[in-house]
């Protein structure tokens, strides 16, 4: 242990600058929050930013409550010793305390907390913790009762009679984050997913062609993510050209009636709309623009022309029934849990049979197997832009949250091209090592197999601030093991 001498005074003006300083740096912390958040800007990601390679920004912290017993007391103790009453003591005093109202206008703006039930999960000043004192989620539950509001409170740290049990809080709030999905299963099968037993998710085993149950659903919905859609790699563009048009403008159809419904009811405030980069599939102009889906000839296989006519649903709705929209585009995606989908066939590729059709899961199985020569499609100059799924994810989130997506259409893509041949290299760096010679074998391609595709991603940058980070690199050593743990249990 160091000893640490000093007088009296200069020991105590020691622990009071020490939790001020902490204080001030958590009120930057929020009010960089709150610019962001009025901006439409994923605060997270500006964080990530600006920590990102620059050593003097790690101590940045993130946006929350900062309470407890000293923080805020000592804080008010410089601002009265000293003659000018400490103004930026004062300044960090305003955010912080403030912090509570910020959140609880926010959340009555969106809807009425009058006669609504608010769930506020945690009472302590901070995690693990079964000290109350100074906790602003307290001033939270007072605020928010004001505001007409009825608010359960639980905490498993603290002893209080007048909270309510997690479950009680879980069931009977209104205003907790609650995800809906639907899934008729068609496509793998049950499936067990992480987020299963999360008690903000809600599966519901039904048909998104079903237009009943989804205005049902959609009622008590903010936001409505049109998602669904028989989808696949290039040879499902092939085997199914008709059940792709057909099943999926039947539920591109039910989910606009269940978002137009919603809407005129009051509660929904946005369809987001996933296209797919396959709108640009006649493109001749890149980096390809938002506004090409509809200066470029249209898509020539079904699926791209039914992925452009689920954007004229969106502009359709909006134009008849005030329904507003976003509509993303996201690029390539790249991740795992891809398994064999029950109508997929096997295929003989080489010597290798497959039943995926997406490149990067078929090149990663072909290499672990063993193939060599390696077989790709066509000459392996086709163009990609291969995006995380995590990225893609975020991209979709910002764009469902900013006020500046509304009515408006992103790109959302990795800003990198990458060759067939560019990724089958690497790939085969990955498995073999850097010695091992790799041949390539070039097959036929499929009529669809787009030559280029390259976003032009200045837009969501600019506007939503939104850029997919992940490299290439990182995406297959995720991805490699996972398929390498696959084949071997028989899934895929």
């Amino acid at each position: 242990m160091t000893t640490v001498r000093t007088t009296p005074l200069e020991a105590e003006l020691a622990k009071l600058l020490t939790n001020t300083w902490r204080y001030m740096k958590f009120a930057i912390a929020n009010q960089f929050f709150q610019i962001a958040h009025r901006s439409g800007v994923d605060y997270n990601h500006v964080l990530d930013a600006i920590r990102h390679d620059y050593p003097r920004a790690q101590d940045l912290p993130g946006p929350g409550f900062a309470a407890g017993p000293c923080l805020l007391k000592d804080t008010m103790q410089l601002s009265a010793y000293t003659p000018d009453h400490f103004p930026m003591g004062q300044a960090a005093m305003q955010i912080n305390e403030g912090l509570p109202n910020y959140i609880v206008d926010t959340l009555n703006s969106r809807r009425p907390l009058q006669g609504r039930t608010l769930g506020i999960l945690g009472m302590a000043f901070k995690g693990e913790s079964d000290d109350p004192r100074a906790s602003l989620s307290y001033k939270v539950r007072k605020l928010a009762q004001f505001k007409g509001a009825r608010v359960l409170c639980t905490d498993p740290f603290i002893e209080d009679p007048s909270f309510d049990s997690l479950e009680k809080v879980l069931s009977e709030s209104d205003i907790l984050v609650e995800v809906i999905g639907v899934d008729n299963y068609s496509k793998y099968g049950p499936l067990k997913r992480s987020f299963d037993t999360d008690p903000r998710y809600r599966l519901v085993q039904g048909d998104a062609k079903d237009a009943a149950l989804l205005t049902e659903l959609a009622a008590d919905c903010d936001q409505l993510v049109a998602a669904a859609a028989m989808i696949g790699g290039i040879s499902y563009f092939h085997e199914f050209a008709y059940d792709l048009l057909a099943e999926n403008e039947r539920i591109c159809a039910a989910t606009f009636d269940a978002a137009i419904s919603a809407h005129r009811l009051g509660r929904l405030k946005k369809i987001t709309v996933i296209s797919s980069s396959m709108v640009f599939e006649s493109a001749t102009m890149f980096p390809t623009p938002e506004g090409a889906q509809v200066t470029s000839p249209p898509p020539k296989s079904t699926y791209g022309f039914q992925k452009l006519a689920t954007e004229f649903f969106a502009h359709g709705a909006h134009e008849q029934y005030g329904l507003p929209f976003t509509i993303v585009r996201p690029f390539n995606c790249v991740g795992i849990g891809e398994r064999r989908a029950l109508r997929d066939h096997q295929v003989m590729s080489g010597n290798v049979k497959l039943a995926m059709s997406h490149v990067v899961p078929d090149l990663c199985q072909k290499v672990l197997k063993g193939q060599d020569p390696l077989h790709i499609l066509g000459d392996g100059s086709q163009v990609r832009h291969y995006t995380y799924g995590g990225d893609l994810a975020r991209g979709i989130r910002i764009a469902m949250e900013s006020e500046k997506a509304v009515n408006d259409d992103f790109n959302l893509s990795t800003a990198q091209s990458t060759t067939v041949r560019e990724l089958a290299e690497v790939i085969w760096r990955k498995v073999h090592g850097p010695d091992r010679p790799l041949n390539l074998v070039s097959d036929p391609p499929y009529e669809h197999d787009v030559q280029m595709r390259v976003p032009d991603v200045r837009k969501a940058r600019e506007v939503l601030g939104f850029e997919a980070t992940t490299s290439l690199d990182e995406m297959l050593d995720e991805v490699i093991p996972w398929i390498r743990e696959e084949i071997k249990a028989g899934r895929i």
